[in-house]
C-alpha cells in the first residue's frame, strides 16, 4: 500500500534534483509550488510532481515496482510533468502509459506510450493491463464540468457509508444504500472512469486516485456500485497531513482475480 512522503524523505530529495536538471522556465518555478495555475492556454489547474509524492499517491513501493518491470497508466496525464519527473527514477519510458482526452503539446517529443479517450466513455483496447492507474486529480474535473448539491447524509446513512469505504457491509446493505442515492452526472461519470480502469488491471492491480470535493456519501455510492461488478475489490484510504475533506486519496486493489 502507498504510504506518506513528505519533503525530507530520500524520494522528494531525489525529485527535487531530478526537477532542477529537467525542467526549464515557467515550468520549473511552477513546480515549486503544488499547483500551475493554468498551464498554458488552458482553464485546468494541474497539480505538481511534488503534490502528488507528498500526498501519497507516489511512494517507494510505485517506484521500485516500475523499475523492475511495472506498467503505468496515468489518466489525465495533461503536461506529464509527474511522468517526466518519474523518468528519473530510473524507470524505462515504455513503462509509462499517458493517456488524456487530448494530448498535450508538452509530451509531443517524448516516446510515452501515449493514449487518447475520454475516460467517463468506453476505453479503446489499450492491448495490455496495468499494475498501476493513477488518475492525478483528473477525477476532480469531472466535479467541475457536474454541477453536484451535496445533502448531509442521515445517522443511519453514515453508518452505511462508513462500513462501504471500511470494506465491511454486505451486499444486502450496499444495494439498499445505493438503490436510495440520488444518482447525478458526476457520480455516473466517476462510476465509468473507474469502471473501466478496475477492467484494465492486472491481477492485484491497483489504481491511487488523488482528487479533491468528494465527500464520503459519493465516494460510498460509487464504490459500493463498483464494489457489487467486482466482488474483489478492496479500498484504502492514504491519510493526509489534516483533516481537511477537501482532499482525497485513495487506492482501489484487485485481489488476485485474474482478469
Amino acid at each position: 500500500m502507498p504510504g506518506r512522503i513528505y519533503e525530507k524523505s530520500p524520494l522528494a530529495r531525489k525529485a527535487r534534483e531530478i526537477q532542477a536538471r529537467a525542467f526549464h522556465g515557467a515550468e520549473k518555478e511552477a513546480y515549486r509550488d503544488y499547483r500551475i495555475l493554468p498551464y498554458g492556454k488552458e482553464p485546468y489547474t494541474y497539480f505538481t510532481p511534488k503534490y502528488f509524492i507528498d500526498n501519497g499517491t507516489i511512494d517507494r513501493d510505485l517506484v521500485t515496482r516500475m523499475r523492475h518491470g511495472a506498467k503505468l497508466l496515468t489518466v489525465g496525464s495533461g503536461p506529464a510533468m509527474l511522468e517526466r519527473t518519474l523518468l528519473g527514477f530510473s524507470i524505462p519510458i515504455e513503462n509509462i502509459h499517458l493517456a488524456d482526452l487530448e494530448l498535450h503539446d508538452a509530451v509531443a517529443n517524448y516516446s510515452f506510450p501515449k493514449h487518447k479517450f475520454d475516460m467517463t466513455k468506453p476505453w479503446p483496447d489499450l492491448k495490455q493491463k496495468f499494475d498501476f492507474i493513477i488518475f492525478p486529480e483528473s477525477i476532480s474535473i469531472l466535479h467541475m464540468e457536474n454541477s453536484l448539491s451535496y445533502t448531509r447524509p442521515s445517522k443511519e446513512d453514515s453508518e452505511i457509508i462508513a462500513r462501504i469505504l471500511s470494506n465491511n457491509s454486505n451486499v444486502d446493505e450496499t444495494k439498499k444504500f445505493i438503490k436510495k442515492t440520488t444518482t447525478s452526472p458526476r457520480q455516473i461519470s466517476i462510476f465509468n472512469a473507474l469502471k473501466n480502469a478496475i477492467n484494465c488491471l492486472t491481477e492485484n492491480g491497483e489504481i491511487r486516485v488523488s482528487s479533491h470535493w468528494l465527500h464520503n456519501y459519493q465516494l460510498a455510492s460509487v464504490f459500493g456500485s463498483l464494489k457489487l461488478l467486482f466482488p474483489d475489490i478492496t479500498i484504502k484510504f492514504i491519510p493526509q497531513h489534516d483533516s481537511r475533506d477537501s482532499e482525497r486519496v485513495f487506492v482501489i486493489k484487485r485481489n488476485g482475480v485474474n482478469s
